[in-house]
């Protein structure tokens, strides 16, 4: 419940670069956005790849998936961040996070 309270819309969105509306929308919290895994990684983050990575094969039909799909094969923690998504599933499952 704790994020789902910070994240709110922004009417900055469509206008301000992602790097900048990041550091708007998650200002005061305790999580790093640029980081995918550790204990302080932000969970939207680690999310993001997981779901990306579990989901490349339907992804692949889409072009407009390229870039992002071309990420996942640079990604050097994969496997520690397929389990910290884990981690942060169950934590959010019993309202932890």
């Amino acid at each position: 419940m704790q994020m789902a309270a910070n994240l709110q819309l922004n009417p900055m969105h469509q206008v301000v670069p992602t790097s900048q509306r990041w550091e708007v929308i998650c200002k005061g919290c305790k999580f790093d956005p640029k980081k995918r895994v550790g204990d302080d990684a932000c969970p939207f983050t680690t999310l993001y790849w997981d779901f990306l990575d579990r989901n490349q094969v339907r992804f692949a039909k889409n072009h407009r998936m390229g870039q992002q799909l071309a990420g996942i094969k640079r990604l050097s923690d994969l496997p520690e961040l397929r389990e910290r998504a884990k981690e942060v599933l169950e934590l959010l499952s019993h309202g932890e996070l």
